[in-house]
Protein backbone atom coordinates (compact mmCIF):
# COMPACT_ATOMS: atom_id res chain seq x y z
CA UNK A 1 0.00 0.00 0.00
CA UNK A 2 2.88 2.36 0.76
CA UNK A 3 4.25 1.80 -2.73
CA UNK A 4 0.90 2.72 -4.31
CA UNK A 5 0.57 5.83 -2.12
CA UNK A 6 4.15 6.82 -2.89
CA UNK A 7 3.64 6.45 -6.64
CA UNK A 8 0.37 8.36 -6.47
CA UNK A 9 2.12 11.15 -4.55
CA UNK A 10 4.89 11.20 -7.14
CA UNK A 11 2.33 11.50 -9.95
CA UNK A 12 0.56 14.35 -8.16
CA UNK A 13 3.91 16.04 -7.48
CA UNK A 14 4.94 15.88 -11.14
CA UNK A 15 1.59 17.31 -12.21
CA UNK A 16 1.40 20.11 -9.64
CA UNK A 17 5.04 21.17 -9.95
CA UNK A 18 4.76 21.15 -13.75
CA UNK A 19 1.75 23.43 -13.60
CA UNK A 20 3.40 25.73 -11.04
CA UNK A 21 6.58 26.11 -13.08
CA UNK A 22 4.60 26.74 -16.27
CA UNK A 23 2.48 29.41 -14.59
CA UNK A 24 5.51 31.11 -13.05
CA UNK A 25 7.31 31.20 -16.40
CA UNK A 26 4.32 32.46 -18.38
CA UNK A 27 3.95 35.71 -16.46
CA UNK A 28 1.09 38.11 -16.80
CA UNK A 29 1.60 40.77 -19.48
CA UNK A 30 -0.35 43.55 -17.75
CA UNK A 31 1.86 43.55 -14.65
CA UNK A 32 5.16 45.38 -14.30
CA UNK A 33 8.46 43.53 -13.81
CA UNK A 34 8.34 43.78 -10.00
CA UNK A 35 4.84 42.34 -9.92
CA UNK A 36 5.98 39.41 -12.09
CA UNK A 37 8.72 38.62 -9.58
CA UNK A 38 6.17 39.00 -6.81
CA UNK A 39 3.84 36.48 -8.44
CA UNK A 40 6.70 33.99 -8.72
CA UNK A 41 7.43 34.50 -5.03
CA UNK A 42 3.74 34.02 -4.21
CA UNK A 43 3.69 30.68 -6.01
CA UNK A 44 6.86 29.29 -4.44
CA UNK A 45 6.85 30.88 -0.97
CA UNK A 46 4.84 28.11 0.79
CA UNK A 47 7.08 25.46 -0.73
CA UNK A 48 10.33 27.16 0.21
CA UNK A 49 9.37 28.38 3.66
CA UNK A 50 7.11 25.58 4.89
CA UNK A 51 6.43 22.46 2.85
CA UNK A 52 9.91 21.46 1.66
CA UNK A 53 11.51 21.82 5.11
CA UNK A 54 8.66 19.82 6.63
CA UNK A 55 9.12 17.20 3.91
CA UNK A 56 12.78 16.94 4.83
CA UNK A 57 11.87 16.38 8.46
CA UNK A 58 9.18 13.83 7.54
CA UNK A 59 11.63 11.90 5.36
CA UNK A 60 13.27 10.48 8.48
CA UNK A 61 10.03 8.80 9.54
CA UNK A 62 8.04 8.18 6.36
CA UNK A 63 9.05 8.60 2.73
CA UNK A 64 5.40 8.55 1.63
CA UNK A 65 4.57 11.49 3.88
CA UNK A 66 7.58 13.39 2.52
CA UNK A 67 6.46 12.77 -1.07
CA UNK A 68 2.99 14.08 -0.27
CA UNK A 69 4.42 17.19 1.46
CA UNK A 70 6.29 17.93 -1.75
CA UNK A 71 3.24 17.15 -3.91
CA UNK A 72 0.92 19.48 -1.99
CA UNK A 73 3.35 22.44 -1.91
CA UNK A 74 2.33 23.92 -5.31
CA UNK A 75 -1.35 23.67 -4.36
CA UNK A 76 -0.62 25.74 -1.26
CA UNK A 77 1.32 28.12 -3.52
CA UNK A 78 -1.75 28.56 -5.72
CA UNK A 79 -3.85 29.32 -2.66
CA UNK A 80 -1.19 31.73 -1.48
CA UNK A 81 -1.32 33.39 -4.89
CA UNK A 82 -5.09 33.85 -4.93
CA UNK A 83 -5.38 35.44 -1.48
CA UNK A 84 -3.14 38.46 -2.20
CA UNK A 85 -4.40 38.68 -5.79
CA UNK A 86 -7.93 39.04 -4.48
CA UNK A 87 -6.72 41.78 -2.14
CA UNK A 88 -5.26 43.79 -5.02
CA UNK A 89 -1.56 42.96 -4.64
CA UNK A 90 -0.60 44.21 -8.13
CA UNK A 91 -1.16 47.67 -6.67
CA UNK A 92 2.27 48.70 -5.27
CA UNK A 93 0.69 50.18 -2.12
CA UNK A 94 -0.80 46.84 -1.04
CA UNK A 95 2.23 44.58 -1.53
CA UNK A 96 2.89 44.46 2.20
CA UNK A 97 0.24 41.74 2.37
CA UNK A 98 2.62 39.39 0.55
CA UNK A 99 5.35 39.79 3.15
CA UNK A 100 2.93 39.29 6.03
CA UNK A 101 1.64 36.07 4.45
CA UNK A 102 5.20 34.93 3.72
CA UNK A 103 6.08 35.39 7.38
CA UNK A 104 3.04 33.32 8.34
CA UNK A 105 4.22 30.48 6.06
CA UNK A 106 7.59 30.50 7.84
CA UNK A 107 6.02 30.23 11.30
CA UNK A 108 5.39 26.42 11.35
CA UNK A 109 9.01 25.62 10.52
CA UNK A 110 10.20 28.23 13.01
CA UNK A 111 8.00 26.67 15.68
CA UNK A 112 9.37 23.18 14.96
CA UNK A 113 12.91 24.55 15.06
CA UNK A 114 12.31 26.35 18.34
CA UNK A 115 10.81 23.22 19.93
CA UNK A 116 13.79 21.17 18.73
CA UNK A 117 16.25 23.73 20.09
CA UNK A 118 14.54 23.85 23.48
CA UNK A 119 14.36 20.05 23.70
CA UNK A 120 18.07 19.79 22.90
CA UNK A 121 18.94 22.37 25.54
CA UNK A 122 16.78 20.60 28.09
CA UNK A 123 18.45 17.27 27.32
CA UNK A 124 21.90 18.83 27.63
CA UNK A 125 20.95 20.37 30.97
CA UNK A 126 19.70 17.05 32.29
CA UNK A 127 22.89 15.32 31.09
CA UNK A 128 25.03 17.90 32.93
CA UNK A 129 23.00 17.49 36.12
CA UNK A 130 23.30 13.70 36.00
CA UNK A 131 27.09 13.84 35.50
CA UNK A 132 27.42 16.36 38.35
CA UNK A 133 25.47 14.03 40.66
CA UNK A 134 27.69 11.05 39.82
CA UNK A 135 30.95 12.82 40.67
CA UNK A 136 32.03 12.66 44.39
Amino acid sequence: MRIVLGLAGLAVALLTWGIAITVSQSGLPYLDKDAGALITWLLFCPAVLCFLPLAGMALQRSAVAAVWWVAVAPIAGAAHFFIPASLGTPDPDSRWVVWVLSFLWACPVGWVGLRSFLATRSAQGQARRSTDEEQP
